[in-house]
């Protein structure tokens, strides 16, 4: 499936992924001085790859500042990326225009970090929820153009009512304007009539509930026959026409508010909310409630894949098992994939089918759970496993503190960027970027201690391209 050049499947990739981003970046210029001109550039994602599976969930995990957040945004194209190509589906979002990616958000879903900033204050729940149906009109929602059609259809009946009395008011003009030059009420009536069934036509488009659409279809043909056998207007006879064809049209492919009404509350209590939420706002709700109307949202047009941003972070723990728990679950009814993103080791281990561990931009180790927890191989993810809090309490591990800061996104470190903090950084660390190697087993690390260590130190050294190694001496 392409639209245009360069947009097609990479070759040898295989059909269960659904989400996959090469050597993606994401540099923000930094701008100074009067004329307003680059210096530097932040490296919020500097050559990020990976592949998202149908059915997985795949755990970005890493420090606060290492671009978690921004490859999420990256990955939706809400950010244009400063070099790298992100496939979803089989196509190129970033090649794309943006309508088309447009249409592939419908498959491509987020729930943001803080669900109260996330959600609009002045929306009730049920508005909410309801708005990408209506922004991406799937499921037969009322666009807009709709009610714009309302008031024209309104504006002819106004007229057609005006034009039976200009004999009344103004009989001398009335002949200019090709109506009867002398008054005749029965014509007037008429005139009324036709007016007023369009009138109540565009009432019915302007509401689309179903009494409205219901009477408006009735009031368009009645004043069709009106039009042609008694008054036979032009007029009025194309704006009976046009009301009518409006109405069908409308009845036939968009939704009424009842429907959109029983939408959104099978999505709420898909979530666990009740019906009583519908018509309130978000400030009077408890944050575990906030970030299940995101997840409801989210879901409105049955994605394929959502991204979740930290989704637990700003909740209570065990509102976070609830949230898990309920993510799980609609996985499993659902068969949704997700990109989860936190900094939450616990989480990930609960949730999370693999693990890719980012560190100042860049992932430095990606692979099953149960293996990376049982043996992390890059020193980064050693100390962030140590770091985890246990909940066995006889349970004794040895904690790595790591020395020193997080390096700087405008001015990274040579070699491997984590090399500053590394207690087993030797000769090559400082001066060659490591690049991610497969030890066995799918999992792939960017260390040469961990190659060294393996007995794979030509396998990670050096190489010409992250899937050919050069090979050394």
């Amino acid at each position: 499936m392409t639209d245009n050049e360069g947009s097609a499947k990479p070759s040898g990739e295989p059909d269960d992924v659904l989400l996959s981003a090469k050597n993606l970046k994401m540099h923000f210029p930094l701008r100074g001085g009067l004329l307003r001109t680059v210096r530097g550039h932040v490296m919020a994602v500097d050559g990020v790859s990976l592949k998202l599976h149908r059915g997985e969930t795949l755990a970005v995990v890493g420090e606060s500042g290492s671009g978690k957040s921004t490859l999420a945004r990256l990955l939706l194209r809400l950010l244009e990326p400063s070099a790298g190509t992100v496939f979803f589906m089989g196509r190129d979002l970033t090649t794309q225009k943006l309508k088309v990616v447009r249409e592939e958000r419908k498959h491509l879903q987020m729930v943001f970090q803080d669900p109260l900033s996330s959600l609009d204050p002045r929306m009730t729940i049920k508005n909410i929820v309801a708005e990408p149906l209506v922004v991406h009109r799937t499921t037969r929602t009322r666009p807009r153009s709709v009610v714009g059609l309302a008031v024209l259809i309104g504006i002819v009946g106004a007229i057609s009512i005006l034009s039976g009395l200009v004999p009344f008011l103004a009989a001398g003009s009335a002949a200019w304007f090709g109506l009867p030059a002398s008054p005749d009420i029965a014509v007037a009536i008429m005139y009324a009539a036709v007016g007023g069934c369009l009138l109540w036509s565009a009432v019915g488009l302007s509401r689309v509930e179903r009494w409205a659409l219901r009477f408006g279809l009735a009031a368009s043909a009645v004043s069709l026959g009106l039009s042609i056998f008694l008054v036979f207007s032009l007029v009025q006879v194309v704006g009976s026409v046009l009301a009518l064809a409006i109405m069908v049209f409308v009845s036939k492919h968009f939704e009424t508010e009842e429907e959109v009404t029983r939408r959104v509350l099978g999505l709420l209590e898909l979530v666990g909310l009740k019906k009583e939420h519908l018509n309130r706002f978000p400030h009077e709700f408890s944050g575990g409630q906030r970030q299940r109307i995101s997840i409801a949202r989210a879901l409105a047009l049955n994605p394929n894949v959502i991204i979740l941003d930290e989704p637990t972070s700003a909740l209570d723990v065990s509102v976070q098992a609830q949230i898990l728990n309920l993510l799980m679950e609609l996985q499993r009814k659902l068969g949704l994939t997700y990109l989860f993103i936190t900094h939450d080791l616990s989480v990930v281990y609960h949730i999370a089918d693999r693990v890719a561990v980012m560190y100042a931009g860049q992932i430095v180790e990606v692979g099953r759970t149960e293996e990376i927890f049982a043996k992390p191989l890059h020193p980064y993810t050693q100390a962030l496993i140590s770091a985890a809090p246990s909940a066995d309490p006889s349970r004794k591990t040895q904690r790595i503190v790591l020395e020193g800061e997080v390096p700087s996104a405008t001015h990274p470190p040579s070699g491997c960027r984590f090399h500053p903090r590394c207690w087993l950084a030797f000769e090559p660390c400082p001066k060659v970027v490591p690049h991610l190697f497969d030890p066995g087993g799918g999992r792939r690390v960017a260390c040469f201690a961990a190659a060294r260590d393996l007995g794979l130190w030509a396998i990670g050294g050096p190489r010409t391209s992250p899937e050919k190694p050069e090979a050394r001496g």
